[in-house]
């Protein structure tokens, strides 16, 4: 009977039930209070307010709008303005004080894109905005590095990736464009190997290669040794083709390969998924990782690699069946 109960409790909730309820009958019973209790239904667009199009059970509200300075709790106005065309974008909480922060990108072009950053409370009041990155152009999609950073991807044809620290300011260009300029658009990350994280970025483009970029290990045991990982991303590898490489899918044997040969990861792409767009990754109970990404065409589709004992290719998705997977676990 404890027992049963502890499992319940530890998936949330409780129903009445006596000492002849099996526990599978009572898991049962619990799991069909929990469908009727359900408020959130991931892609099932009903919402409709503040000119946008949400999933059951979400809600919104409006605290900026471009080209102007944000009213903060306090009655203030933000010193800089809420820049334009914001785009992708990520949270980042401080563990100690649940204060957070909402970091997005600037798509605008000619230089004029960038990153901004909204800081909350832990009550959700808007305490105050700041830019943290200017002087860039297109700043698309982007990710999180795993020790905190925001990676903010540039999507022209001399595009590279940005590394900002939402908590300091500092922004730096990465290294992880230096191999092939592009237009940039998602990263994300694979470091379940401590001493040999790999990081990924979509490219935008026709033929636009999804990319793996390995840091040297110097620079990342030299993190791992300090706790100060600002370098990992910015250190110069000292042998590119191993730094640098590029999906080459192999869709016959349902299979695919990296190469550091750009010419044939770009063929792959052309073929096999083109305009690359959203990224990301996750790692399983069994060790497994998932990289998924969608492309700007209607018709594309998410398509899902599996790591396990090697690399595979898993499946393609659509629908609501790529909306679930689109949240990675």
């Amino acid at each position: 009977m404890k027992a049963w109960l502890l499992i319940a409790l530890a998936i949330g909730g409780s129903v009445e039930a006596t000492n002849q309820t099996s526990l599978g009958d009572y898991l049962a019973l619990l799991a069909q209070r929990q469908a009727k209790e359900l408020t959130y239904v991931p892609g099932k667009a009903v919402v409709r307010e503040n000119g946008l199009i949400l999933s059951q059970g979400l809600a919104s509200r409006l605290i900026a709008e471009s080209g102007e300075r944000v009213k903060l709790h306090n009655g203030d106005r933000s010193d800089d303005s809420f820049h334009e065309l914001p785009d992708g974008a990520a949270v980042f909480v401080d563990r100690k004080t649940s204060e957070y922060k909402y970091v997005s990108n600037s798509e605008k072009n000619n230089g004029n894109g960038g990153v901004g950053s909204l800081t909350f409370d832990k009550d959700g009041n808007v305490m105050g905005y700041e830019r943290l990155l200017r002087d860039t152009t297109m700043n698309c999609g982007g990710g999180k590095t795993y020790w905190g950073t925001w990676l903010s991807c540039e999507e022209y044809e001399d595009g590279q990736i940005w590394e900002v620290n939402p908590w300091t300011g500092k922004a730096r260009q990465t290294v992880m464009g230096r191999g092939y300029a592009a237009h940039y658009e998602s990263a994300a990350y694979d470091h379940r190997n401590a001493k040999a994280p790999t990081f990924y970025a979509t490219i935008d483009q026709a033929n636009g290669p999804l990319l793996k970029y390995t840091p040297p290990s110097s620079a990342v045991n030299k993190a791992i040794e300090s706790g100060d990982f600002s370098d990992v991303l910015h250190t110069k590898p000292s042998n590119d083709d191993e730094a640098y490489q590029y999906l080459e899918l192999k869709v016959d044997k349902n299979t695919f390969t990296w190469t550091s040969q750009v010419s044939r990861a770009k063929d792959s792409a052309e073929r096999h998924y083109r305009n690359c767009e959203g990224l990301g990754a996750c790692a399983s109970a069994v060790a497994a990782v998932l990289l998924g990404w969608f492309g700007s065409d209607p018709s594309s589709r998410m398509r899902l690699l599996h790591r396990h004992s090697g690399w595979s290719l898993v499946h393609d998705v659509q629908g609501q069946e790529a909306t679930l997977y689109s949240q990675f676990g």
